[in-house]
């Protein structure tokens, strides 16, 4: 078969020879009646339409050494690009080719620029009166291969871009053409709605740009007729409208028209899904996007907005966009194209709950909380199916972890719009998962499939290249199994962290519960190629902890003791936060210290430290003792004291010793900041010395609250009474001191000293 593609809008197709060659005997397959043309739809499953045609010639009679000779010529060029030429020619093949030839011949007086990619060869440019020719003669290629794992902007082959374009300011002067400088008459129930929607919004344009993106989003469907001009020039808004559906570019037009009726700035932005930030490294070209989304301008920049999404919630400023690289601005005096940063937020918080008695049913519980653009996504795929096939898909995700699983009560959702999170219940029984494994040993198996599924596994990766990974993506996943009686767990936490992405790994035990905590995180949407060989270590080390098998045998348990053994192991979460916040507070001091106050008299003049500013001294210096002491005695960095207020407590109890640490961590911070300002005769000293005493109060006042308020363990002793006896100490030393630092001469006269 000889065949050829083609767009009969534009382009005609002539065949000048069709030969049959055996030995040295021609054979002509080229009779009219032979071409048959068919229409080539082959991107309808995407709801795409092109209307390209294909003529083709099946020749028969062939055998085994016979040759084919075939010529033919293809006629035509799109209109839409207003006569720019643009070409990409790549010189790679996934079959030898013995002999290859590209020629370009173009009016000497039309200038065509050459840029080459992956040290592609260049052509051999030639002038033959007014006539230019560019010519390549078995150009250096490279043979396709397979690339499993890469970016979809990877690209090792050698190609080259031919242009016509100058620069991207050509290109967006002729994208400006092609949406007619966005005028477009406009139909009465089009300006209802928008006058409905104004009234709504009440001048609120947030609101209003809501109302339109929704309109465009939910109840224009995505369907492309892209056939002739229209592979890139868009319906008209009235069009897409009235027949709702468009493409990529009629739906990011329209809702630039509707936003704009309301004096809201918007334009169409073209991106590039594939290239995504390679964009930037690209030849400015007509032919270089894919894509069309929509940009609004905003005092701080634009918020970028894709039509074709279905079902985005929240407010505008947080709308999910995808990893797009870089954007086209279509709007007049923009002459490059713009960064495009991804939405903030892609998270997926999963807890599943599972119960594995030894006699009876399994039942697990999941809880999935989605967030910002996975909230987006889960929206628009519940928003396509059915009930019944929803209920079937959710149990199909589990059935081959947990054999017999079947649905308790209808999967149930909820739909906060407003803070676009969307919250997934599900409820499952089961058969008993106990069963005997290899070793006779009854057992039964867990699996995080959840977090297994977002990272990929390195093993097949194309060497030499970068590892493609989601990008934005953030994971939570909790798998809490409640085990029969007490259960030991013995695998180690795992933690690792580079510029691509970030996972964390801690198994947790409370009694009879195994709590496995996962984390994951990408920064970017590819691990670079030196670093594939880290990752693929790291990997090692990650899938160990994908599933577990917990078993027992002859019925007899390996339990846990429930009473926590004192342990010197340092508790380096604690550690972290307690430098992090001190950190924190050391950059506030040296702030305030290069602060100022306004004095009475000249700083040469000022008095020695005496009288009663000695005494206010020592008790500055017996509070700093004090609060090291205590600080130290509390045992903020052990692992022991932080387990056992886990087991006796809970995690609000841990939450309220870390407020407690760092408290006391500001106090202690506050006390030595004032004696060196105290020592020093600094101007400041008087006032930051009421805001110390002010620190002490309500810092008392918070651990007071937070007693009153939380429920713990009556083994905890009487929390509450010894912070009301500090609250009230702190209260009459302040009382005392602070009159006598307002109110003293001394005061005023001894501390005069500006920052030097």
């Amino acid at each position: 078969e000889v065949s050829v593609t083609f767009a009969p809008e534009f382009q005609k197709v002539f065949f000048h020879k069709v030969i049959l060659w055996r030995n040295s005997s021609i054979v002509s397959q080229l009779n009219p009646a032979q071409i048959k043309v068919v229409q080539e739809e082959t991107e309808a499953e995407e709801f795409q339409y092109n209307g390209l045609k294909r003529a083709f010639v099946i020749i028969k009679g062939v055998q085994k050494e016979d040759r084919i000779e075939v010529a033919y010529s293809i006629t035509g060029f799109n209109p839409v690009f207003a006569n720019h030429y643009t070409n990409k020619i790549y010189f790679a093949n996934s079959t030898v080719i013995n002999n290859y030839f590209e020629t370009i011949i173009a009016p000497a007086s039309r200038k065509l620029n050459v840029r080459l990619f992956n040290s592609a060869s260049a052509p051999a440019e030639t002038e033959q009166g007014n006539l230019h020719t560019y010519h390549w003669h078995n150009p250096t290629s490279k043979m396709q291969e397979s690339q499993p794992g890469v970016p979809g902007w990877f690209d090792n082959y050698p190609y080259a871009v031919i242009s016509e374009f100058n620069n991207w300011q050509e290109v967006i002067d002729w994208g400006v053409k092609l949406f007619n400088h966005y005028q477009y008459p406009l139909t009465g129930d089009i300006k209802n709605r928008v006058r409905e929607w104004h009234t709504l919004a009440n001048g609120d344009k947030d609101l209003y740009a809501n109302m339109a993106i929704r309109f465009v989003q939910d109840q224009v469907r995505y369907l492309g007729l892209e056939m002739g001009r229209y592979t890139h020039q868009p319906h008209t808004p009235v069009l897409v409208c009235r027949q709702r559906f468009g493409d990529c570019k009629d739906k990011a037009l329209l809702l630039t028209t509707l936003l704009q009726q309301e004096g809201i700035p918007a334009y169409v932005a073209l991106v590039n899904t594939v290239s995504r930030s390679k964009l930037s490294e690209a030849m400015p070209s007509a032919t270089e996007f894919d894509h069309a989304i929509v940009a609004i301008e905003r005092s701080s920049g634009f918020i970028y907005v894709d039509a074709t999404t279905s079902y985005q919630r929240g407010d505008i400023a947080n709308i999910f966009i995808p990893d797009y690289g870089y954007a086209l601005l279509l709007r007049e005096g923009q002459s490059k194209l713009q960064p495009v940063e991804p939405g903030d937020i892609f998270d997926t918080n999963i807890e599943e709950k599972l119960a594995v008695p030894y006699s009876d049913s399994c039942k697990l519980t999941v809880t999935t909380i989605y967030s910002g653009g996975a909230a987006d996504a889960a929206r628009s795929n519940l928003a396509g199916a059915s009930k019944k096939d929803l209920e079937e898909n959710y149990r199909d995700y589990y059935i081959k972890t947990y054999e017999g699983i079947h649905m308790q009560v209808p999967v149930n959702f909820e739909d906060d719009s407003t803070k676009n999170v969307l919250t997934v219940t599900e409820d499952y029984s089961m058969p008993s998962l106990w069963h005997d494994n290899q070793k006779g040993k009854k057992a039964i198996d867990v699996f995080a499939k959840a977090v297994y599924e977002q990272i990929p596994d390195p093993a097949n990766a194309y060497a030499g290249a970068p590892l493609a990974i989601f990008y934005p993506r953030t994971l939570r996943y909790v798998l809490e199994i409640k085990m029969p009686e007490n259960w030991a767990f013995n695998e180690n936490a795992i933690h690792i962290k580079n510029a691509s992405y970030q996972f964390d790994f801690s198994p947790e035990m409370e009694g009879d519960v195994i709590r496995l905590r996962y984390y994951y995180k990408s920064f970017k949407d590819y691990i670079p190629a030196d670093k594939v060989a880290q990752y693929k270590s790291d990997y090692k080390a990650i899938e160990k902890n994908f599933d577990f098998s917990l078993f027992y045998s002859d019925n007899t348990v390996n339990p846990v003791s429930t009473t926590v053994t004192p342990s010197l192991h340092t508790n380096w979460l604690m550690v972290l936060l307690a430098l992090g916040f001190s950190a924190v507070l050391a950059f506030l001091i040296k702030v305030l210290n290069k602060k100022t106050a306004e004095i009475f008299y000249d700083a040469t003049t000022g008095w020695p430290l005496g009288g009663w500013v000695i005494v206010l001294g020592i008790t500055l210096g017996i509070s700093a003792i004090i609060q090291l002491v205590s600080f130290a005695q509390n045992n903020f960095f052990s692992t022991s004291v932080w387990s056992s207020l886990k087991e006796n407590g809970g995690q609000k109890i841990q939450l309220v010793f870390i407020t407690e640490m760092l408290v006391s961590l500001f106090w202690i911070a506050a006390v030595v900041a004032l004696l060196y300002w105290y020592l020093h005769k600094r101007d400041i000293f008087p006032r930051m010395f009421t805001g110390y005493v002010g620190c002490l109060l309500a810092g008392n006042f918070l651990l007071l609250i937070l007693y009153t308020t939380m429920h713990y363990p009556a083994s905890f002793g009487d929390l509450q009474t010894p912070v009301l006896k500090q609250l009230f100490r702190t209260g009459v030393y302040g009382a005392i001191w602070v009159t006598y630092v307002l109110r003293s001469q001394r005061v005023k006269s001894t501390f005069l000293q500006p920052y030097s």
